[in-house]
C-alpha cells in the first residue's frame, strides 16, 4: 500500500515534509541491511557537493537505515561518511521495478532505467538498485563526516513537526519572538523544519489566521490554534503518504492550485484570495482569515483587559491598608480629634504612645519625681519644708554635703 501510494498518484505538490517522510520509508524498506556493491555517479558539480571519487568509495559499505529531519533525508551507513539527500523541487528517490513517484512539477522519465536525470546510482548485493534523480538541479547530494544530525545544514534546522513537535507553550514563546508575518515564520526552516508553502497555507487556513498577521501580535487563542493545526495537518499528510486524494476533502489544499484564477473558492464556497508573504504566494480566505486590521480580540483577552482596568480603579478609590501590628510597634499614633458642635474639627489630642516609646517615657517621668543627690525635696510651693532632712549624697559624689538646714522660725 505504501509503494502504491508513493508511486501511483500523480497529484502531489513539490516535496515537503510529508513527501520526504514517505520517500524515507520506501528507501528504508528496500535498502536497510543491504551492502552497496557498485556506485555510478553523474559528475554534476551543482547537485553533488563532493567529488565523484568519494562517492565511489562507498562501495562495500552496508546501509543500516534511513533518517530524515525536515526536508533533509540521509542514508545511514555502517561507518562514515553518510549520504545526505535533498530533493529540492523535483528530486525523487527511485527503486528499480517500482513506478516513478510523480509531482505536479515533475517530468516523466518514460520508464527507462537508469531514469533520466539520475545523479547517483547504487547497485546492492541482492540485485536491488537505487537512484537519486533531479530534473531541475535544485536538490543536493552531500557526504556527512559524522552523524548527519551533528553536521550542517541539519544541525541548524528547527524542530520537526512530525518527529519532535514542541509543547504549545514553548512553541508560542519561540513564535512570539519573531517580528515577521506568521506565514514567513512558519516557512523559516530554522524555526519549523519541513514546513513548505502548501503546509503553511493549510495550517493558517485551519487556524483562521491571516498570513500577514505579525507573529509577535498573535493572541494566545490564535497561537494555540496554529500549534494544533500544524500538528494535525502534518500527521494526517504523513499518514496518507502525502497523496492528495487521501487528504480530507475540506482542506484548502484541493482548491489552492488554480494559479491565482479569479473566482477560486474553497470547499464551503468562500472566495480564495492570493497574497504574497515571506516571498511566496499564499492562498487564504478573508472571510475565514480576517486581515490584521479586521481582527477581533478573543473574548478571553477582552475579559482580562476589563478585569485589569477594574482592579486599577479599585486600588485608586479604595481605603489604604493599615500596616501590620508588628510594623506599627514603637510608632506614635494620634487619635482622631472629636468634631465640635459647630462642625469644625478640633485640635488633635495628645499623642498616644505605645510600645517601647511609652516605656521609655514612663521611666523618665519617674526619674523626674525623685530628688537629686545632695539636695532637699521641695514643698508644694517649691520652697524647702521646715525641718526637712538632708538627703545623704551618694558615695560617688565628691561634692560637700550640707550638714543642716534650719528654717527662719528656729532662728
Amino acid at each position: 500500500e505504501l509503494e502504491f501510494n508513493y508511486h501511483h498518484c500523480s497529484c502531489r505538490p513539490m516535496p515537503e515534509l510529508a513527501e520526504c517522510e514517505c520517500a524515507r520509508r520506501v528507501v528504508e524498506k528496500h535498502l536497510a541491511g543491504k551492502v552497496i556493491t557498485k556506485v555510478h555517479v553523474n559528475a554534476d558539480n551543482i547537485v553533488l557537493l563532493a567529488p565523484p571519487s568519494k562517492f565511489c568509495k562507498l562501495a562495500g559499505t552496508k546501509i543500516t537505515g534511513a533518517g530524515r529531519k525536515g526536508k533533509q533525508i540521509w542514508l545511514e551507513l555502517a561507518k562514515p561518511p553518510h549520504v545526505g539527500l535533498h530533493l529540492g523541487m523535483t528530486g525523487t528517490l527511485r527503486i528499480r521495478g517500482l513506478p516513478q513517484p510523480e509531482y505536479q512539477s515533475n517530468l516523466s522519465d518514460g520508464g527507462v532505467w537508469p531514469p533520466r536525470f539520475t545523479k547517483l546510482h547504487f547497485e546492492m548485493e541482492d540485485g536491488t538498485e537505487f537512484a537519486y534523480t533531479n530534473a531541475r538541479r535544485m536538490g543536493r547530494v552531500r557526504l556527512f563526516p559524522a552523524h548527519p544530525t551533528l553536521c550542517e545544514p541539519i544541525k541548524s534546522l528547527g524542530f520537526d513537526p512530525f518527529t519532535d513537535m514542541l509543547p504549545v507553550k514553548e512553541f508560542g514563546a519561540l513564535l512570539r519572538q519573531k517580528r515577521a508575518d506568521v506565514k514567513a515564520c512558519l516557512l523559516d526552516q530554522a524555526f519549523a523544519a519541513g514546513v513548505g508553502n502548501w503546509i503553511a497555507d493549510e495550517v493558517l487556513y485551519q487556524a483562521g489566521v491571516h498570513p500577514h498577521v505579525a507573529a509577535s501580535k498573535l493572541y494566545d487563542e490564535e497561537m494555540t490554534k496554529i500549534w494544533s493545526a500544524l500538528r494535525e495537518v502534518v500527521c494526517k499528510a504523513c499518514e496518507a503518504n502525502a497523496v492528495k486524494c487521501e487528504f480530507p476533502e475540506e482542506w484548502l489544499f484541493h482548491y489552492r492550485w488554480t494559479k491565482k484564477a479569479e473566482g477560486s473558492k474553497d470547499h464551503y464556497g468562500e472566495d480564495i484570495v492570493f497574497v504574497t508573504s515571506g516571498g511566496r504566494t499564499s492562498a487564504c480566505v478573508p472571510t475565514r482569515q480576517p486581515p490584521p486590521g479586521d481582527r477581533a480580540a478573543p473574548r478571553r483577552a477582552k475579559s482580562i483587559a476589563a478585569g485589569m482596568a477594574g482592579a486599577r480603579k479599585k486600588r485608586a478609590t479604595g481605603v489604604k491598608k493599615q500596616p501590620p501590628a508588628s510594623k506599627a510597634r514603637g510608632k506614635v499614633q494620634r487619635k482622631a480629634a472629636p468634631v465640635k458642635k459647630g462642625g469644625k474639627k478640633g485640635k488633635p489630642t495628645a499623642p498616644v504612645k505605645r510600645g517601647k516609646v511609652a516605656e521609655t517615657e514612663g521611666v523618665k517621668q519617674q526619674a523626674a519625681k525623685k530628688p537629686r543627690a545632695g539636695g532637699v525635696s521641695p514643698g508644694k510651693n517649691g520652697s524647702r519644708a521646715q525641718g526637712a532632712a538632708v538627703v545623704p549624697p551618694s558615695r560617688s559624689n565628691k561634692r560637700v554635703a550640707v550638714k543642716k538646714v534650719t528654717s527662719k522660725a528656729s532662728k
